[in-house]
């Protein structure tokens, strides 16, 4: 059982005096062709087919970013496809627009033979069919997991699709913050005793990105093979999105954390993700377009209670695990006064035995390389802080956690018993790459978790 983790200016509308002339840039669902070969444009030095003009502005634009060149190619094609055997708006240049990045590769396991980011849009036509227009098609080799394919999508997005509000699915492997290729080539333990030993100069960030570009990791690109993986680092994918979005749910394993939420709480109001890994299934995707559109409002809080009841009550009691939670970023800010005042607290219960007792998100026998996902308010209460703090953290995770659940188990061997909606780093003192990593992040600097001072 794979796990995620180990993710022209103005909209379309079509009219019958047109779709004779315009055949070539539509088809029905299901399509495995996405790559129609036809006059196009240049953009960028990809094939950007023209859209038809409308003068319409839409209530609400979904994209569904999905980045699949990697081992969950094939989940991944099945989640769209399953997406849109429910509601898919209509082709109105005022109904609300559903946009798919797609990359996948060219067949299981071949991550050599290159194959094009594709961006289209589905809607149901006039006859009621299922239907898809090519929008771009980047050059053979690009990669989704860029910053540079991500902004450039996007970008066109906002141009041709603009609209009173943005949501956008994240679906991929991930890991987090944590810096790329971390958990997955884990350096060595205190790494700078020897240096030191030797009276050398250690400095772990230049040692670490002499072979592994520094950044934190949102998507996959397998370059080769899984060991070369490209990924979008968190400041970079923020940057990316040229709009504010009402919501961004991860599709992807081990996003759930302060970190991920404090480092975007400027980009997007709500995020939906998980603490722990997520299975390869994904989340509900035969119900997501009806509750992202059909309502008033986005409803992302039933959405993440359907992708846990899915999961929970699933008849193979081998599937029966899934964490997810909803926050909302604009309150994420209370958050801040009482970690920084217990920071000294969480220090000393990271260096001593009983950081052993802390709720985590990891598996036990995957300590070591995914080590980094504890349950925040855990963190708090079993580093002693005192009634009134712990009565402030409450009331501030109230305020912003507004949904979160969780199964009992995990993958059968992680037990949760305390699951507050957020994990949170408890620093490792002999992870030297990730502390000094960790210092970077704006959530680190807010609290002041972790000082050059507490890595001598």
């Amino acid at each position: 059982m794979a796990i995620k983790g180990i993710i022209s200016k103005y909209g379309r509308w079509i009219i019958a005096i047109a779709a004779a002339a315009l055949a070539w840039s539509c088809s029905p669902f299901p399509e495995d062709d996405l790559y129609p070969d036809t006059t196009h444009n240049d953009r960028n030095g990809s094939k950007h087919y023209p859209d038809r003009i409308s003068d319409g502005c839409r209530k609400n634009v979904f994209i569904v970013y999905s980045m699949g060149y990697n081992n969950l190619s094939s989940d991944l094609k099945a989640d769209i496809n399953e997406m849109l055997t429910g509601y898919v708006p209509g082709f109105h240049p005022y109904d609300d627009a559903v946009l798919i990045l797609n990359h996948s590769t060219a067949g299981s396991g071949d991550y050599k033979t290159p194959t094009s980011p594709v961006l289209y849009k589905a809607y149901t036509a006039g006859d009621g069919t299922l239907t898809r227009d090519t929008l771009i098609v980047y050059p053979e080799g690009s990669a989704a997991a860029s910053k540079d394919i991500m902004h450039d999508a996007l970008t066109y997005v906002k141009e041709t699709f603009p609209a009173e509000h943005y949501g956008m699915l994240i679906s991929s492997h991930a890991t987090g913050w944590a810096p790329e290729l971390y958990c997955y080539k884990v350096p060595d333990k205190s790494v700078s005793g020897l240096y030191r030993a030797l009276g050398l100069d250690f400095k772990p960030l230049e040692k670490y990105t002499d072979l592994h570009p520094f950044t934190k990791s949102i998507g996959a690109h397998f370059d080769g093979r899984p060991s070369n993986s490209r990924e979008i680092e968190l400041t970079d994918f923020a940057s990316a999105v040229p709009f504010h979005l009402d919501y961004l749910i991860f599709d992807c394993c081990l996003m759930g954390g302060i970190e991920v939420a404090y480092e975007l709480k400027d980009k997007c109001d709500k995020i939906c993700f998980s603490q722990t890994e997520i299975l390869s299934g994904g989340m509900d995707y035969k119900n997501l377009l009806s509750y992202v559109l059909e309502g008033e409002v986005p409803d992302i809080e039933s959405f993440a209670f359907d992708y846990y009841k899915m999961y929970a009550e699933h008849p193979n009691s081998g599937y029966r695990y899934a964490t997810v939670s909803v926050v909302d970023c604009r309150y994420i800010d209370g958050l801040v006064d009482v970690v920084a005042r217990n920071a000294g607290l969480i220090t000393t219960l990271s260096k001593s035995s009983r950081r052993s007792g802390v709720q985590q998100y990891f598996q036990p026998n995957n300590s070591r390389p995914h080590g980094l996902f504890f349950d925040l308010e855990d963190i708090v209460i079993k580093a002693g802080a005192s009634e009134a703090d712990l009565a402030e953290l409450k009331k501030a995770l109230e305020a912003c956690v507004i949904s979160k659940h969780a199964t009992e188990y995990f993958l059968g061997g992680l037990k949760i018993d305390h699951h507050c909606g957020l994990s949170m780093y408890l620093p490792d003192w002999d992870r030297e790459i990730v502390n000094e990593h960790y210092k970077t992040l704006k959530w680190n600097r807010a609290t002041g978790l972790i000082t050059d001072n507490e890595l001598l």
